[in-house]
């Protein structure tokens, strides 16, 4: 008896949308269930009704070096180009991020390329041996970098003043992504990705969302882990992107997440502007970590497009019961027991992914390149779909996690 959906996906975010559009673009049909009472997770977004405006939480750029990623993305909504940088307040001044010769100038009172560069290898600390996260950054930024900015901007983003004492050896390069490291110029107004392509999406983070799930039947409201017995019985595989500790009830105990809270908006003339789209505060004292005007992503040619703006304040915290999960704090003692979860006997049913199963971050672009690896491996199986060979997706599935369980073991 064929069943209701051949997929059903647990949670909308960017990962599980990008697989219910690319299967139900092959005929598949597709049920995607969210626990939430609007679909997107981090990718949620609204229009303001006071500045008629996209409001994403966040901000998110999107930036790839993949052009069929960019593309893919553009062929479903509209990017923006933008020139992306950021200010970091310490409460007396300003420091441009990413870091270049104005950085230089502000923190050494160096304005000439050739001498900041200097000073900048001279500040480079020549360790040897990497013992945490914090010689890490040191050998790379330099000491001063690192202790006036780089430290509190960590800190502040894990909830955690001793988020790099807490990182040990050989578990560096597993922890530490590319996208941590805030790239260094040689040269004037430079903008945060070097990468070929990027934008923000002209219309807010959650049409693009929208256009994911147009084929789709989306369920919000919806535990699938309080009522699983019922969904599993919807369809022939279930596409879990949800918490790999919450869908094993704890067993190994709670993995340790971080998460972000969000101000109300507060509208302040535009005179009162901050002066850029993003200001982090370096301060050791500030409940706020990062602060964003949206006005600056998409007024059209000056300030005089709008006679107010609106700041909308980001802290972040480790992850309680009325929070969402954005991304995995980095400790080998979490790492460790992720492992214990995701080396668990498979249900041949169901298939995980995303960055809240893999506990993992990945930026936009990783994202949807991680779903269409998945998907060509989804459908390769499908196309040999036999009998005996039911259950061969789960079998790829579970190829794949004791190789990467075997090359961790190996950091």
């Amino acid at each position: 008896m064929s069943k209701k959906y051949d997929f059903i996906i647990v949670g909308s975010g960017l990962y599980g949308s990008t697989l219910a559009y690319l299967l139900s673009m092959v005929g598949k049909k597709v049920a995607v269930l969210e626990k939430a009472d609007h679909t997107g997770g981090k990718l949620h977004s609204y229009k303001d009704p006071e500045l008629n405006i996209p409001v994403d939480f966040g901000p998110h750029i999107f930036h790839t070096k993949n052009k069929d990623v960019y593309e893919f993305v553009n062929s479903l909504v509209e990017l923006k180009p933008i020139h992306y940088s950021i200010a970091a307040y310490n409460g007396k001044k300003y420091f441009h991020i990413p870091f270049d010769i104005n950085t230089f100038n502000d923190l050494w009172n160096i304005s000439e390329i050739a001498p900041a560069i200097a000073k900048l290898k001279e500040q480079i600390l020549p360790i040897t041996t990497i013992s945490n996260s914090e010689d890490y950054y040191q050998s790379f930024y330099g000491k001063d970098l690192y202790n006036k900015i780089i430290k509190s901007y960590i800190c502040k983003i894990y909830g955690d003043k001793n988020t790099f004492k807490n990182i040990v050896p050989g578990s560096i390069v597993s922890m530490v992504n590319s996208t941590d490291l805030i790239p260094i110029y040689s040269k004037r107004y430079t903008t945060m990705f070097n990468t070929d392509y990027s934008g923000i999406i002209a219309n807010g983070t959650g049409t693009l969302i929208d256009s994911l799930l147009e084929n789709c039947d989306v369920i919000v409201n919806s535990n699938y882990l309080a009522n699983k017995q019922l969904f599993d019985s919807w369809a022939d595989y279930v596409i879990y992107t949800g918490r790999i500790d919450e869908y094993y009830d704890y067993k190994y105990g709670e993995l340790k997440w971080c998460s972000i809270d969000f101000s109300k908006p507060q509208y302040k003339l535009i005179e009162e502007s901050q002066g850029c789209p993003v200001k982090i505060d370096i301060t050791k004292d500030s409940l706020w970590y990062r602060t964003t005007e949206p006005a600056y992503f998409y007024n059209k040619e000056s300030d005089a497009d709008f006679n107010s703006t609106l700041y909308i304040n980001e802290s972040y915290h480790i992850v309680d019961n009325e929070h969402m999960p954005c991304y995995p704090y980095r400790s080998q003692s979490e790492y460790d027991k992720w492992e214990k979860y995701w080396n668990q006997p498979i249900d041949p049913q169901m298939i995980f992914g995303g960055s809240l199963a893999e506990f993992k971050f990945y930026t936009m672009d990783e994202t949807i390149l991680n779903a269409i690896q998945k998907f060509k491996i989804i459908m390769e199986q499908c196309s040999n779909h036999s009998n005996e060979t039911d259950n061969n997706i789960i079998k790829e599935e579970k190829s794949v996690k004791e190789t990467r369980g075997k090359r961790r073991s190996k950091k």
